[in-house]
């Protein structure tokens, strides 16, 4: 790697490279002065600097969602199955809107909206 051959340490390896030989580039690792770590870390970092940006703007973006609006419906009384399309209308048309029920939740359905467009959608059968 050209930044830490710029310290006068060769940094590769593989499988076949002799313990020994590893022990030493550690230790030269360890032997380098601050200005050299700073050196090889700047060196790296420009290398990957696109990738770096890409990465903190997506790390912003993230943080910077906020939530801007939470819906949650409860949906009440007994599942309604029709045959065709034409019986499921009729079933609605002819549905008592206006009638207390005692029936129980049958499921929750939430939607959470975020600034940023986004849109997380949950459908539970219960509270917990």
């Amino acid at each position: 790697m050209k930044s830490f051959t710029s310290v006068g340490i060769s940094a590769s390896f593989n499988e076949s490279t002799l313990e020994a030989e590893f022990q030493n580039k550690i230790e030269q690792l360890k032997n380098l002065s601050t200005p050299d770590i700073n050196n090889i870390k700047n060196q790296i970092l420009s290398l990957g600097k696109s990738q770096i940006d890409k990465f903190i703007n997506i790390l912003e973006q993230s943080f910077a969602r906020l939530v801007q609006q939470v819906n949650v419906i409860v949906l009440y009384g007994l599942s309604q199955q029709a045959d065709t399309i034409n019986n499921a209308i009729e079933y609605i048309q002819n549905y008592p809107d206006n009638q207390p029920t005692f029936a129980s939740a049958m499921k929750y359905e939430i939607d959470i909206r975020n600034n940023n467009s986004d849109i997380i959608h949950a459908r539970f059968k219960n509270k917990t």
